[in-house]
């Protein structure tokens, strides 16, 4: 069930295996990195949101506390669109079956070891189960009750989603915001530091590091952007940056090549002007693609 996708990944789909092994297999890739495994926690070397070189550490534990935390919102809010856009009966079913799921997760995860380090996830499927016994209690009971208060037969009406303003970070899906946003913060000062990207903001005149930074990590944390950034670099470049991103699924996939538009109100050209859709699109990639390819594995 998509409601339960988040827990069924970490149970029965070794999720939570993958998640320790991306984080405590030693990477010789990054500077200093250093695995405890008795205490879940790995650490290296990096840039902290001022630019300033500093050890970047991560607990396991308190990530994983912090995910459930903001997957268990996600949960129920999805259950609840499920249910107010059913029948009774067929909400009734549905509830009833997530219960269920949730109680076979909850025991599974009881019964291996690999769940001990992490108290929370035991906890937040004990707390969905509560607040949706507690919700929708009416829902629950007798089918014969009244439903005259309240009508959920009515078909969900359907918006045309419109084009985000910014792109979606979804490279580790595992991972807390703040963890992403750690990493996203070591991805934007490379790339001031590779000269991709001007350290003074566009509506400035002084370089300011930190606020382009601040900038940068918005634009691909799905947040709104107070003003674009100047790419010093060739068009193709930009253009091989959003496709690497991409490839390596790092960015939300856009519909309708819509990936240009937002790149195109994100970034300006080193005069000030805008890209255009062509100029992206069809730009040429860059004969030196090093710097990127390094600098994309966020």
């Amino acid at each position: 069930m998509v409601a339960l996708n988040f827990y069924l990944s970490l149970v029965r789909r070794e999720g939570l295996q993958e998640w320790e092994k991306l984080y405590l297999t030693p990477k010789p890739e990054l500077p200093d990195h250093n695995v405890d495994l008795a205490n879940k926690i790995a650490s290296y070397s990096g840039y902290d949101e001022y630019g300033n070189p500093a050890i970047i550490q991560f607990s396991l534990i308190a990530m994983m506390k912090q995910k459930v935390v903001e997957e268990q919102k996600k949960t129920l809010s999805i259950i609840d669109v499920k249910l107010n856009t059913s029948t009774r009966s067929e909400g009734r079913e549905y509830l009833l079956d997530i219960l269920v799921l949730v109680e076979q997760l909850r025991n599974d995860a009881t019964e291996s070891k690999s769940f001990d380090s992490y108290p929370s996830i035991i906890k937040s499927l004990d707390f969905i189960e509560r607040e949706l016994r507690t919700s929708y209690t009416r829902l629950l009971s007798n089918l014969s009750e009244t439903t005259s208060q309240i009508d959920i037969t009515a078909p969900a009406k359907r918006i045309k989603p419109a084009l985000p303003q910014t792109f979606t970070y979804i490279g580790f899906s595992q991972l807390s915001e703040s963890e992403a946003t750690s990493r996203l913060f070591t991805f934007a000062h490379e790339l001031i530091k590779a000269g991709l990207v001007s350290k003074t903001p566009f509506d400035k005149q002084q370089e300011n590091v930190k606020s382009v930074a601040d900038s940068l990590v918005k634009i691909f944390l799905g947040k709104a952007l107070k003003s674009p950034i100047i790419w010093k670099a060739s068009n193709g470049k930009l253009r091989y940056l959003i496709h690497q991103l991409q490839f390596q699924e790092l960015i939300e996939q856009v519909p309708n090549q819509g990936h240009w538009d937002i790149a195109i109100s994100c970034f300006k050209m080193k005069d000030g002007s805008s890209f255009s859709n062509n100029q992206l699109r069809l730009g040429k990639d860059p004969e030196r693609t090093d710097i990127i390819d390094q600098g994309s594995v966020i």
